[in-house]
């Protein structure tokens, strides 16, 4: 309101299309046609129409998603970042940017405000306010100054097979909370209904033929398929690797849940919000009103439910697995997990009765498990940047990644130990001049095999950002002239974040 009393322009982003939705109704009622949208669920004509009246500046506030960072705002005079920790604001691929690293440069250059938001704010942010480079601006009770909600870690490992999925505790307090007439939100990271097929005879884990993963089985459609490639298969009756009739389902993911939830609560009214369910943008915003509305007594969902949104009638939360985002090949695995749990966690309790939440885990002693229960996100902060210091792991050094690929694995194995030596004949070149790069690798990628393309990759660190440029722009120039490295793909990712 300010920034439009100035006759300037405000640019919103959050990170998921879904959040928008709920966002929207908010900001048109207090905006009204002054409001303008922009993501990837508006059809191409009125994409053109919307960018023609932020440009000429009619429409001033600009809600979007990651992509928004480059509307062209007439006088932009403020931009906001909701949830500035999720990773959704990284492109992976094509052109490869981090959209709240872009909005803080686009702001540094107008001289402009900017306001990075967060109940979990990225390490780097955390430190940065340490530091003094951002001014932070702290909320420590929540509104009307409503309790947090109770928090429980249910070991798993004690847990008879029976409650393997559903614990005994999280179905006693799932058995509460709909007789109290109120809502619960369970939430696992991982789609379909197992995770991997296996062949209890000779141990063959049925994997994608385009890429290195194991195939996730689909109840719904009767299908094996891969999250990455798309592809899908029929389940065999057979093992393709031994000819025994020994194929066995394991793990889990929304879709078994949704099952459990079904066989012991059959009167419960549930809804699934995942990648599998969401056919489009509206089914989001039709599913998040059957929510509103109490016609739902059970959400159940992936991380795209735990941020941002608000359900009053939510009293309970269960974290199915709270260990998911701790096996993830990053060093930002912590970090990620202790977020994901109490962004997860604030959905409960957010009316006028106290919320619970159940944390299942195997690691019940795990320091980010602790963080989690114990609601101590800066302690947490503190604990990750000093290992992160020892380690000279960001925010204290800068990362780039050279990812190699091509259609033959051979090539791309010799392709990317022909880059590794020039990378480090190049830091070894610029060490003369007192400018320090460490070079790492080369290795598979953690998906050395994706979409029919094999994956290797260097990493280069350093500790300012023009040595890392500058670094990176005489590697691309000697690549150039290396007959070798022109036959496959090279991609640089600046700050990479998961290490797929």
């Amino acid at each position: 309101e300010t920034a439009l009393r100035h006759q300037k322009g405000t640019l919103v982003l959050v990170p998921e299309i879904a959040l928008t939705y709920q966002l929207e109704s908010l900001f048109r009622q207090r905006f009204g046609t002054q409001l303008a949208m922009w993501h990837s669920g508006i059809t191409s004509r009125e994409r053109e129409k919307q960018w023609r009246h932020i440009s000429e500046g009619s429409r001033k506030v600009v809600l979007g998603a990651r992509s928004a960072v480059f509307m062209p705002v007439a006088d932009l005079g403020l931009i906001i970042i909701d949830e500035e920790h999720d990773s959704s604001y990284k492109q992976d691929d094509h052109l490869r940017y981090q959209a709240r690293d872009v909005a803080l440069m686009r702001a540094q250059i107008l001289g402009i405000p900017i306001v990075l938001g967060s109940a979990t704010p990225s390490l780097q942010s955390m430190y940065h306010c340490w530091n003094n480079r951002y001014k932070l601006l702290s909320l420590p009770r929540r509104i009307h100054d409503r309790p947090l909600p109770d928090l429980e870690v249910i070991d798993m490992r004690k847990e008879n097979r029976r409650n393997r999925i559903l614990s005994k505790p999280l179905k006693e307090a799932l058995s509460e909370t709909l007789k109290a007439g109120q809502q619960a939100l369970l939430f696992l990271n991982r789609r379909g209904f197992a995770t991997f097929v296996l062949c209890s005879v000779c141990g063959q884990v049925l994997q994608c033929e385009n890429c290195s993963v194991s195939l996730t089985y689909h109840e719904k459609k009767k299908a094996l398929c891969c999250h990455y490639c798309g592809s899908e298969r029929k389940l065999p009756e057979y093992c393709p690797a031994c000819s025994h009739k020994a194929l066995i389902l394991q793990g889990f993911g929304t879709e078994r849940i949704e099952e459990e939830v079904k066989k012991h609560f059959p009167e419960a009214q549930t809804v699934r919000i995942d990648r599998d369910t969401v056919s489009g943008p509206g089914y989001i915003a039709d599913c998040l009103e059957t929510v509103r509305n109490h016609q739902v007594n059970v959400l159940i969902g992936t991380q795209m439910l735990t941020k941002g949104h608000h359900f009053p009638n939510i009293t309970l939360v269960g974290v199915i697995n709270a260990d998911t985002a701790l096996q993830i090949a990053d060093f930002r695995a912590g970090e990620t997990t202790v977020q994901l749990l109490m962004q997860v966690a604030g959905r409960a309790g957010r009316g006028d009765k106290p919320g619970k939440v159940i944390l299942q885990t195997y690691n019940p002693s795990h320091y980010t498990i602790e963080s989690v229960l114990n609601m101590d996100y800066h302690g947490f902060c503190a604990k990750e940047l000093e290992s992160r210091e020892q380690l000279q792991y960001p925010p204290f050094a800068r990362l780039l990644r050279f990812l190699v690929t091509s259609t033959r694995e051979d090539l791309t194995r010799q392709a990317a130990g022909e880059l590794a030596n020039l990378c480090r004949e190049t830091a070894s070149d610029l060490r003369s001049q007192a400018r320090h790069l460490a070079i790492l690798g080369p290795s598979p990628a953690p998906l050395v095999k994706l979409k029919n393309r094999f994956r290797w990759h260097i990493y280069a660190k350093a500790w300012t950002n023009q040595d890392l440029q500058h670094f990176t722009e005489l590697v691309l120039e000697r690549r150039s002239t290396n007959p070798l490295l022109r036959n496959v793909e090279v991609a640089i990712d600046r700050d990479p974040t998961v290490a797929g």
